[in-house]
């Protein structure tokens, strides 16, 4: 089996992508879980301030921020979860092991 041109360049789309994504998938695991994690702290402290407020617009701060803090951790979270749910893709390694293995026999 011959590669076309086009081939090999789809090839190497996806061996980039996935070198790219090796390299960042530590730092969106990290940088969601940390903002996730803070967001959840915030929207504790918000709901705590919502049940004993100092004056009103401690109360008004306290409910405006407490649904977009929630909002954001679970938006923070759910980027979390995608990046430990495609860790690995096991397609496009097999396709890329299988590729590698093209070329050996070809030489």
């Amino acid at each position: 089996m011959q590669f076309t041109e086009a081939d090999r360049k789809l090839l190497a789309r996806v061996k980039h992508n996935h070198e790219v994504w090796r390299r960042f998938r530590w730092v969106s695991l990290a940088l969601n879980s940390a903002g996730a994690l803070a967001c959840s702290v915030l929207f504790s402290w918000l709901v705590l301030t919502a049940l004993r407020p100092e004056s009103e617009a401690t109360l008004r701060v306290a409910l405006l921020g407490a649904p977009v803090s929630f909002s954001v951790a679970l938006v923070l979270t759910a980027n979390a979860a995608f990046a430990i749910g495609r860790w690995t893709v096991p397609s496009r390694e097999l396709l890329l092991r299988l590729a590698e293995e093209h070329e050996k026999t070809k030489i």
